[in-house]
């Protein structure tokens, strides 16, 4: 669709342009081009916290439909959660987000320790609900946004190196 040339083209000619991605602005640099900023992307962290403890060990939250956040939380669900239950038995998890695909449905539906929450409207609702968040993300593009809200929201977050891509380093 030649959209990389047109996209290359428009950023040459623009006296400035902003970037919330590190990974992306590095790699227009690599192209040349030195007109770039980072712009870093705000988390909303209004409300994220509250009192009380959480109700569950583990949180995540993101949509339920895209194939790479399918394949993030079935390996999260298969794989993650059986070791981390070897350590803490009876570990919970809150799977939250829009439109989960019924092969989600099934999977979280067989574990008793594990609960799906579809087409939540309070992100935030979901933070206070976890101890911990996690971004499993396998493959993907572009600034983690879910990561940079979860970081926002004051509960530890635990992310594959995927999950955190476009994030300046701490």
């Amino acid at each position: 669709l030649s959209l990389e040339r047109f996209e290359l083209s428009v950023l040459e000619a623009s006296r400035h342009f902003y970037d919330i991605s590190v990974d992306d602005l590095a790699y227009w640099r690599t192209r040349g081009l030195r007109n770039g900023r980072w712009l870093p992307p705000l988390a909303d962290s209004a409300g994220a916290l509250a009192d009380g403890v959480p109700s569950y060990d583990i949180g995540f939250i993101g949509n339920l439909f895209m194939p790479n956040n399918v394949e993030a939380v079935e390996w999260l669900v298969k794989r993650v959660l059986p070791q981390v239950r070897e350590q803490l038995p009876g570990a919970t998890a809150l799977i939250a987000g829009s439109k989960p695909v019924a092969s989600l449905h099934a999977l979280i539906g067989a574990d008793p320790l594990t609960e799906l929450r579809a087409d939540v409207s309070d992100p935030a609702a979901v933070f206070r609900a976890a101890r911990v968040l996690v971004n499993p993300m396998l493959h993907g593009s572009g600034v983690a946004l879910k990561s940079r809200d979860m970081l926002g929201s004051g509960r530890d977050l635990v992310s594959t190196s995927q999950g955190v891509t476009g994030l300046p380093p701490l």
